[in-house]
C-alpha cells in the first residue's frame, strides 16, 4: 500500500514530466516484448485456408512504441550512433524496401510487415535515447522474461500449455504432432515454449536475458539487488535449460566468453563480483542434468527418431 501511495505521489508530483512518462513507456515496452497479444485485422487465404504469414496483425506493443514516441518527442541521440545510422545510404535502403512494394505478389502483407521493421527500428532508437537508463533498461528487459519463464516450467512439467487469446498463447500438447518435443524411453517431453511461437526464440531471449544479468552483477554493489539478481538467474537459467535450444545455449556460452574478454580489465574482481551468478547457474544446471539425463543424452546425441526428422 505504502509503495503504491508512493508511486502515487510521484506521478501527481511537480517533478514528474512527459519525459519521465516517456521514459516508463518505453522500459514497458521491454517488459512486455515477450507477449504476443494482437489485434488481427485481417486473414489472407490462400488454397481456401488462412495461413499465419497472411494474418496481419498490430500489437499492444507496437501502439505502447507509437505513444512513446508521441509523448517523448525528439529523440536524442549521441552523436557517433546518429552519424552511424542516420546516413545516406541507411535511408536509401529504408526507401528501396518502400518500393519494393510495386513488386510484391501481396502488396497489403508487405506493407504491414514493413510498420512491424519501422517499429522494430523505432524501439532501437527510443531505447539509445540518452534520457534513459541503461541498467534499467537491461533489468526491464530481464523481468519481462520472469512469467514468461515461469510458463515455460510449467510447460515442460506439464507437457501442455492453455490456450489465451488476450496473451497470444495457441494450446500445446507434448502428443500431438507438430510440437517440438525430445522423446526418450517412450516418453515425449514437451520443451519450453514460455510465451514465444517455439523454443529456439525463447531460448534466444533468455541467453541474452542471462547475458545482461551478468552485466548488471558486475555493475551492482548493492546486496539487496545481488540477492534479486541471484533469483533471476536461477528462474532464466531454468527456462534456458528447459528450452532444450543447442543453438540458445550455444549464444549463451559465446556470449559469456566475449564478455570475459571485454572484461579483461577489471580481471581481480571479476570473479569476486559474479561468483553468485555463477554458482547458483551451475546448481541450477546440475540439477536439471540429474532429473532430465535420458532427454539431455537424447537432444546432445541428436540420434533419436525425433532429433533426425528434424
Amino acid at each position: 500500500m505504502c509503495i503504491f501511495l508512493n508511486c502515487m505521489n510521484f506521478f501527481c508530483s511537480k517533478n514528474f514530466t512527459k519525459i519521465n512518462l516517456a521514459n516508463i513507456l518505453t522500459y514497458a515496452c521491454l517488459f512486455l516484448l515477450p507477449w504476443q497479444t494482437r489485434w488481427i485485422f485481417h486473414e489472407s487465404v490462400l488454397l481456401g485456408q488462412t495461413f499465419e504469414y497472411g494474418k496481419l496483425s498490430i500489437y499492444l506493443v507496437e501502439v505502447l512504441l507509437l505513444f512513446a514516441w508521441l509523448v517523448r518527442g525528439k529523440i536524442l541521440l549521441p552523436t557517433q550512433i546518429k552519424n552511424l545510422i542516420l546516413n545516406k545510404w541507411a535511408i536509401l535502403f529504408f526507401i528501396s524496401l518502400f518500393f519494393s512494394l510495386i513488386f510484391s505478389v501481396a502488396p497489403l502483407i508487405s506493407l504491414v510487415f514493413l510498420f512491424h521493421l519501422f517499429f522494430a527500428i523505432l524501439i532501437l532508437f527510443l531505447l539509445l535515447d540518452e534520457r534513459l537508463s541503461f541498467n534499467t533498461i537491461l533489468l526491464s528487459f530481464v523481468l519481462g522474461l520472469v512469467i514468461p519463464s515461469f510458463l515455460g516450467i510449467f510447460q515442460t512439467v506439464t507437457g501442455t500449455s492453455p490456450a489465451s487469446t488476450l496473451f497470444g498463447l495457441s494450446i500445446k500438447e507434448a502428443i500431438a504432432t507438430g510440437i517440438s518435443v525430445i522423446e526418450a524411453g517412450g516418453v515425449r517431453l514437451l520443451r519450453a515454449y514460455g510465451s514465444f511461437p517455439h523454443p529456439n526464440i525463447f531460448g534466444g531471449y533468455l541467453a541474452i536475458g542471462l547475458l545482461f544479468l551478468f552485466f548488471l552483477f558486475l555493475k551492482t554493489t548493492r546486496q539487496r539487488l545481488k540477492i534479486i539478481l541471484v533469483l533471476l538467474t536461477i528462474i532464466l537459467a531454468s527456462s534456458l535449460f528447459l528450452t532444450f535450444s543447442r543453438s540458445a545455449w550455444l549464444v549463451f556460452i559465446l556470449g559469456l566468453i566475449v564478455m570475459f574478454f571485454l572484461n579483461l580489465s577489471e580481471r581481480k574482481y571479476l570473479i569476486r563480483k559474479t561468483w553468485s551468478f555463477f554458482l547458483s547457474g551451475f546448481l541450477v544446471i546440475l540439477s536439471l542434468v540429474f532429473i532430465f539425463y535420458p532427454f539431455i543424452t537424447t537432444r546432445l546425441e541428436g540420434q533419436s527418431r525425433l532429433e533426425q526428422k528434424s
